[in-house]
């Protein structure tokens, strides 16, 4: 018999899952951020095209056998960590400084009477007219509308 008081924690966060050592990566390049730029600059508000293409140049860079980023001679990961972060705030505080960019992955793109329209994997179509393809494979293309 445990003489405990009650806790109700079901549905609450866990953050004893957390490895937070794995974090200090993040914390390194938020360092490095603060020096270069000012603390918390990134709190600002940032393009988050911007932060989702340094996301992606670091992931790339990795996949590359590139471990540390040249310019901070930090970790790549540092810097993925620091831009999903960046990413997950703005998005909580709603706080998109430029037009986010919807990307949508055709499935087919067709011509009707004369107009371009492309198929979207959820079935829907839209007319092309003021969407750029910006990546182009033989089984799918990438608009930007």
């Amino acid at each position: 018999m445990s003489n405990l008081g009650e806790r109700f924690n079901e549905g609450k966060l866990k953050w004893s899952m957390v490895d937070f050592k794995s974090l200090e990566p993040m914390v390194r390049v938020l360092e490095f951020g603060a020096k270069k730029y000012s603390v918390d600059n990134w709190k600002k508000g940032l393009d988050p095209k911007e932060v989702l293409e340094s996301l992606l140049r670091h992931a790339f860079a990795i996949s590359d056998g590139e471990e540390f980023d040249p310019e901070s001679g930090l970790s790549h990961i540092g810097h993925i960590q620091c831009n999903a972060m960046f990413l997950e705030f703005m998005s909580k505080k709603h706080e998109w400084k430029t037009e986010a960019v919807t990307k949508h992955v055709a499935i087919a793109i067709f011509n009707r009477g004369g107009a371009v329209y492309a198929v979207h994997e959820d079935g829907s179509e839209r007319l092309c007219e003021d969407m750029e393809i910006f990546e182009e494979t033989w089984d799918r293309f990438v608009v930007e509308i």
